[in-house]
């Protein structure tokens, strides 16, 4: 008898569509065809499954009448063959999943993996996708058709030895490209890049959507107190809020749990809004009392406005900001405009640039990119992103066109 367990993996019988569902760290899923299966052998999965409750038996499928070696031979060849299909569940997008054997750098692309900006700041993004569609958002999810999430052990390997090469502490900062707390070992990153000598701080921005009492708990205590959560409040009012958000956005909620967060000695919290003109003008009074009350920094950013980002509305100078600023840091005696966040941000040894602009490389086409007709390819432990026809064989000819902060982007020649 062949049985077979796995930590990322699920399974669901999908009985009307004949196939298995494997469902990967909880966000992702592919299907299996149960005659694809049945050439392996008679196989049992838990069947006691439905959508809102996925129980831990269901990690486990099994082979009666096979021995264990060939079950688990033909089985991974399945695997691989469904990864290739691998969909984001919640949007429905095709995604790619980097592990250390995928041949897929974590170094070189802005919207996932790590960069370095030769600072003591690195910044670590494990994968993509998001639970809402904020007005005002710079990575505008609408026109990104593909997705990206990294294998937890290769994403800690890599980013340690970018902590390495750093002279002293660093801070981290995760997320930007995503709702961090969507990614399923998300407690078990940060648990094991806490435990690192040189981590000094680690910062994550959220909508606080999925935070809890536990969680929050939780977090202060595998991090040994590291924790900072920047969180997007944007609004108390809850019509607001929502607008803003894109989806019913849980404003009391997130208010209790900032107010718990701010009981919480190994938590940090700083409040995050993003202030639009005349969009979430008349919040800003609210958002300071809010802050005042239970004794939270709020640090309030100023809209943007980003080629490909969503632009509700248009940004102002930064003059003019600080002017809507004025009267309420003096009303309330609270400082709202921020330099920048808390980590003190220094100049510090960079990784080593391998290309420079105008160099003609050779690399490895890898797979599609986040945008549409964009490419990754992969060359000396680099990602370079690039548009443009490639030929039917994987070793392509690129010339890059921009490098800067070890992000590189290329044309095909």
């Amino acid at each position: 008898m062949a049985k077979l367990e796995f930590k990322d993996l699920k399974f669901r019988d999908l009985e009307k569509e004949n196939c298995i569902e494997v469902i990967f760290l909880r966000q992702y899923s592919f299907n299996l065809d149960k005659k694809d299966l049945g050439r392996i052998g008679k196989f049992v999965i838990n069947k006691d499954l439905c959508e809102e409750s996925i129980k831990e038996s269901n990690r486990t499928i099994e082979f009666p009448e096979e021995p264990q070696e060939t079950a688990e031979r033909k089985f991974y060849s399945l695997l691989y063959k469904g990864f290739l299909n691998l969909k984001n569940k919640f949007n429905k997008k095709p995604a790619t999943y980097i592990h250390r054997n995928s041949g897929i750098p974590l170094i070189g692309h802005v919207s996932f993996g790590i960069i370095d900006r030769g600072t003591n700041v690195i910044e670590i993004k494990p994968q993509t996708g998001c639970n809402i569609k904020c007005i005002y958002c710079s990575v505008n999810e609408d026109i990104r058709p593909h997705d990206f999430v990294i294998e937890k052990d290769y994403l800690v390997e890599e980013s340690i030895k970018v902590i390495e090469q750093k002279k002293g502490l660093v801070d981290l900062h995760i997320g930007s490209s995503s709702e961090v707390f969507m990614y399923e070992p998300i407690y078990e990153l940060l648990e094991e890049l806490a435990a690192h000598h040189q981590v000094n701080k680690i910062a994550i921005s959220t909508n606080g959507m999925y935070l809890t009492e536990k969680i929050i708990d939780k977090l202060g205590e595998i991090t040994q107190g590291k924790i900072r959560l920047n969180i997007s409040l944007n609004a108390i009012t809850k019509e607001k809020a929502s607008l803003i958000a894109g989806v019913p956005y849980p404003v009391e909620r997130v208010k209790k749990i900032c107010a718990y967060i701010q009981k919480n000695p190994k938590v940090e919290l700083i409040i995050a809004p993003v202030w639009m003109n005349r969009i979430n003008d008349d919040e800003l009074e609210l958002l300071v009392k809010f802050s005042k009350e239970i004794g939270a920094t709020l640090m309030v950013q100023n809209f943007l406005n980003y080629k490909r980002g969503r632009n509700p509305v248009k940004e102002v100078e930064f003059e003019t900001f600080a002017e809507k600023l004025q009267p309420l840091e003096k009303k309330y005696d609270i400082t709202l405009l921020h330099s920048e966040l808390p980590e003190t941000y220094k100049k510090s040894t960079s990784l080593p640039r391998p290309f420079r602009k105008n160099q003609v490389i050779e690399a490895e086409f890898v797979g599609p990119g986040r945008f549409p007709g964009e490419k990754i390819a992969a060359a000396q432990n680099r990602i370079i992103s690039f548009y443009g026809e490639i030929p039917g064989k994987k070793s392509i000819r690129l010339r890059i066109t921009r490098a800067k902060n070890n992000m590189f982007v290329g044309e095909a020649v």
